[in-house]
């Protein structure tokens, strides 16, 4: 027997999957063509305790932050087009596909208008700051360009309502100022630090107004 076989786990599907809300938003069908399905896949890391729902609690705190935006869409904020099911299980959140992320299109040397993305996003935090939430991992990797002018951003597993406690997943490094606390200075934190990666990376005068305000 190989020791790949000796040292498999059965993960049940309640480690990753959990029964979807009655009151959620199915996705269309058929799909959209332009769409991405962000499935809960377990991590190796998390596998030490397979009786914990820990994986499918992270997919529905974020499929409860999707529907909560749904209901107050804003062009700088990823478009949810409902959650993907099976046998009575959210099995993962569809969401609009877009082109390329910040991170991407920086490395392959992309043109685009600095001062029209950082604005776009400062705009999308601004009204996710309205609503009481805060992204908590805002990253080049977690902002994406619809076009040279247009940034939308995504991934909403480590938002939480201010002033909420961090107790799982929390920013990325070096974006993060690793605060314990959901608050809003953390996103802007984040920000200003892509607004100076920006500048390194670019050679360019980011001005983009992205501070947080005094």
């Amino acid at each position: 027997m190989s020791d790949l076989t000796t040292h498999a786990h059965v993960i049940p599907k309640t480690f990753y999957e959990v029964s979807a809300p009655s009151d959620f938003t199915p996705a269309p069908s058929p799909l959209p063509e332009n769409v991405y399905i962000k499935a809960s896949v377990p991590f190796p890391t998390l596998l030490d305790d397979l009786s914990t729902s820990e994986q499918a609690d992270c997919l529905l705190g974020e499929a409860h932050i999707y529907e909560r935006l749904a209901a107050h869409p804003h062009p700088h904020i990823c478009e949810h087009y409902g959650y993907a099911g099976r046998d009575g299980l959210l099995t993962g959140l569809c969401l609009k596909k877009y082109r390329k992320s910040l991170y991407d299109a920086v490395n392959d040397g992309d043109e685009f208008d600095e001062d029209a993305v950082l604005s776009g996003v400062r705009s999308g935090l601004d009204h996710m700051h309205s609503m009481g939430l805060v992204h908590g991992d805002v990253s080049p990797s977690n902002i994406m360009l619809e076009s040279q002018t247009i940034a939308v951003i995504v991934d909403f597993d480590s938002c939480l309502e201010i002033g909420s406690e961090v107790l799982l997943k929390g920013g990325t490094p070096p974006w993060t100022n690793e605060s314990d606390v959901a608050q809003v200075i953390s996103d802007f934190y984040a920000l200003n630090k892509i607004k100076e990666w920006l500048r390194e990376k670019r050679g360019k005068d980011t001005n983009g107004g992205v501070a947080a305000p005094v």
